[in-house]
């Protein structure tokens, strides 16, 4: 046995994701059979026995005490594995691949899930000939010159929510094939390396966030709560947010901004949150990790959320990854494909 697949191979169970509620998922807008999609466990109990385990730490949580939730998917994986390698050297080819990548992307706007990202222009064209630039899905770049500050606080605050909160990881099987096979070996080597510590008490499903924010048990969340949003999203899409919350009877909602880009450097100031707080829902990317850190005197729950923030201001995308639409939705919702 390899030593660095030692942590992996305590993931010797996997359990369907079937779950009260859910009982057809959708991805990219095609129905996907639950029995078809299985979640990576450290024990034997159903998918379900565990998301109800990760139910009631949030419930217990909420307006009590700290407990922060990060999600870990590709784009956190490479980010760990590509740009914290410091030992990793660029063939010619790739080099000139890499050129050619970030005049690309300097070029062409791009998009997150198919409306218009965010792009820091400037940013992007002073590190045209950086090839350790990387940026994420969402817009988020940082620089070789970021590397070594983003590198020592993204590992220490890590370490932190291991400790201290859940950290939801998308090891998830379909039809027997397990995604990311290469990333989510190399990232248990790189949590191993690094003192970051993965067990039943840390661990999750990555879609146990989504199911909670859009299942039959979002009353615990949403009703009678005061929800705070930390978010770049602009006025309209805060104004469409709220207006999809509406129907779930939540108390209040307020809006922090961040930074679109960097996040990872973002400063919160807790003094600027005016109103009650039960539950936060933060939407930046790689640097929720920075955020979510910033927010422990708030002393409740704080959620990565990601998609599930974009599905709340455009609901057409709740079929666009699993557990972002239950049965009782589908019924309500007409949600059509609209890109």
């Amino acid at each position: 046995m390899n030593q660095e697949n030692k942590l992996f191979t305590k993931f010797r169970f996997s359990k369907p994701l079937i779950l009260n509620g859910f009982s057809q998922l959708y991805t990219g807008h095609k129905s996907l059979d639950p029995n078809t999609v299985e979640q990576l466990q450290l024990n034997d109990l159903s998918y379900q026995d565990n998301y109800d385990i990760f139910k009631e730490r949030v419930k217990r949580s909420i307006g009590k005490n700290h407990l922060p939730i990060y999600r870990m998917a590709d784009g956190e994986f490479g980010f760990c594995l590509q740009f914290f390698d410091d030992n990793k050297r660029l063939s010619f080819t790739q080099s000139i691949r890499k050129l050619i990548s970030n005049i690309k992307h300097l070029l062409i706007p791009g998009n997150y899930y198919y409306r218009k990202r965010v792009t820091n222009y400037k940013d992007r064209f002073k590190n045209m000939f950086d090839l350790k630039y990387y940026c994420v899905s969402q817009g988020e770049c940082y620089s070789s010159r970021d590397a070594k500050e983003v590198k020592s606080k993204y590992i220490y605050e890590l370490k932190k929510m291991a400790e201290n909160g859940i950290i939801p990881l998308h090891f998830t099987k379909e039809n027997g094939e397990l995604i990311y096979e290469d990333s989510v070996k190399g990232i248990c080597n790189w949590f191993k390396e690094n003192d970051i510590l993965i067990n039943e008490s840390n661990y999750t499903a990555f879609y146990n966030v989504y199911a909670l924010m859009n299942g039959p048990d979002r009353d615990i969340l949403f009703k009678d709560k005061n929800i705070l949003i930390v978010t770049n999203a602009s006025d309209e899409k805060q104004r469409s947010i709220k207006n999809n919350l509406k129907r779930l009877k939540i108390k209040s909602i307020q809006f922090y901004p961040i930074s679109a880009n960097k996040s990872m450097f973002d400063k919160i100031d807790v003094n600027k949150i005016t109103q009650p707080v039960d539950v936060v829902f933060i939407a930046a990317g790689i640097g929720s990790l920075n955020i979510i850190s910033q927010l422990e005197s708030l002393n409740t729950v704080c959620i990565d959320a990601g998609i599930a923030i974009e599905s709340m201001a455009y609901p057409d995308l709740k079929k666009q990854r699993l557990f972002l639409i239950d049965d009782e939705d589908l019924k309500k919702l007409d949600i059509k494909k609209s890109y």
